[in-house]
């Protein structure tokens, strides 16, 4: 049940409060380059910002492209380091 009640008060406002002043007086404040993922903005302090679920989904993904296309640089450097024979 307590489950439930943190929904609804998550969702009690209608956008996300302010991660620096945990102010609930937001406006909402077009969307991020990728026009998928929606900012805010807090009329108190002035910060504009997007929700934390989103942000810690969109480093996740940075952090995995970045990982792979080092991997992707070490095994190009590796094919000519050490090149098939025949190659």
């Amino acid at each position: 049940m307590s489950c439930n009640i943190a929904l609804l008060k998550r969702y009690e406002n209608k956008y996300p409060p302010c991660p620096n002043c945990d102010s609930t007086d937001i406006v909402k404040h077009g969307y991020t380059k990728n026009r998928r993922t929606p900012r805010y903005k807090c009329k108190r302090c002035g910060k504009a910002y997007i929700e934390p679920e989103e942000k810690e989904r969109i480093l996740r993904k940075e952090i995995a492209n970045k990982f792979f296309a080092q991997k992707k640089q070490e095994e190009i450097e590796e094919f000519f380091a050490n090149p098939p024979v025949g190659f």
